[in-house]
């Protein structure tokens, strides 16, 4: 096979191979989904864990659309150790919010919080080379957002789906976690530029 089609389709690979992981440890969700009285009880991993696992196969096939759309807007950027610390990032911080902000959320699962602060990140990241799509998925960001916690009632089709209800909590708490994974590495870049 030709190395460069290989190349030219590498995030469709990637996104079906975190898609099967997402699926397998679905079925493992006790032991992956965020929990707060097991992370009080030292199980620390599921901080992370918890945006890898799914209520159930429609949960985990709606958050795989999701990260195959985003992935297909920016390919060129799907494949960096910048991207998977901003996603391990951003696990930290959406859970980090959950435990700070939401105390009485108790347990979670779900890509959801993290896919929203992917777009994020990779709007960010590609400012610089599409300011106008970029800004214009930010604004269509913030706006869906700002909707469905103003009304919440506009989760109720997807909450059927999933069997659970929809961390809104999350979508806000992501896209913020965009913004501060960039951030983060934009500081780190600079400083090993200028070191």
């Amino acid at each position: 096979m030709d190395m460069n089609v290989l190349l030219k389709y590498k995030y469709v690979v990637i996104v079906s191979m975190v898609f099967w992981v997402l699926t397998i440890l679905q079925w493992q969700n006790s032991w992956f989904a965020y929990d707060l009285s097991m992370i009080h009880s030292g199980e620390y991993w599921r901080v992370i864990t918890a945006h890898f696992v799914h209520s159930n196969l429609w949960h985990a096939v709606m958050n795989y659309a999701a990260l195959l759309v985003i992935c297909s807007l920016f390919p060129s950027s799907i494949l960096s150790i910048q991207l998977i610390s901003s996603l391990v990032l951003m696990s930290l911080i959406v859970s980090t919010g959950f435990y700070f902000l939401y105390p009485q959320l108790g347990t979670y699962v779900g890509l959801s919080g993290v896919l929203h602060g992917l777009l994020v990140w990779l709007a960010f990241v590609n400012f610089k080379y599409e300011p106008r799509f970029c800004s214009f998925l930010i604004i269509i960001l913030i706006g869906k957002v700002l909707y469905e916690n103003i009304h919440p009632a506009s989760t109720i089709d997807t909450q059927q789906l999933i069997g659970v209800r929809v961390s809104t909590e999350s979508h806000w708490i992501g896209a913020i976690s965009g913004g501060v994974s960039y951030m983060f590495l934009f500081i780190y870049d600079v400083m090993v530029k200028y070191k």
